[in-house]
């Protein structure tokens, strides 16, 4: 499915390009954004997530911005932007690892922009 709104939205074993509403679940599926006051992912795979109120368990998430964050074992979360983040989830990047990472990644497209107008 390219993209769903509604109040209430639970996916299962799916695909789904994005969904908008007041409450979103995922149970073994796959998500491209999710953007919701609301958002649970359970066994799945999401690649943003922008909610007031995120449950994660069993997944793997690539980004997530949202006020409270619960993540499960066994979850995966590569940046977390959050006000609290409770639960045993790996992390990669939380909201300081995010914004050095970002100038530094800034710096080297910078350097490289300069190097290829000299040359």
């Amino acid at each position: 499915v390219g993209g769903i709104r509604a109040q209430d939205v639970h996916v299962r074993t799916g695909m789904v390009g994005g969904i908008a509403g007041e409450r979103a679940s995922v149970e073994m599926g796959m998500v491209g954004g999710i953007a919701a006051r609301e958002a649970s992912v359970s066994q799945g795979a999401v690649q943003a997530v922008l909610a007031q109120e995120v449950r994660i368990e069993q997944s793997l998430v690539r980004t997530i911005v949202a006020n409270r964050v619960q993540a499960g074992p066994t979850t995966a979360i590569a940046f977390v932007i959050a006000g609290r983040v409770d639960g045993n989830a790996r992390i990669l990047f939380d909201w300081r690892g995010a914004m050095a990472w970002g100038a530094a990644l800034g710096a080297f497209l910078a350097l490289i922009r300069v190097s290829r107008h000299r040359a």
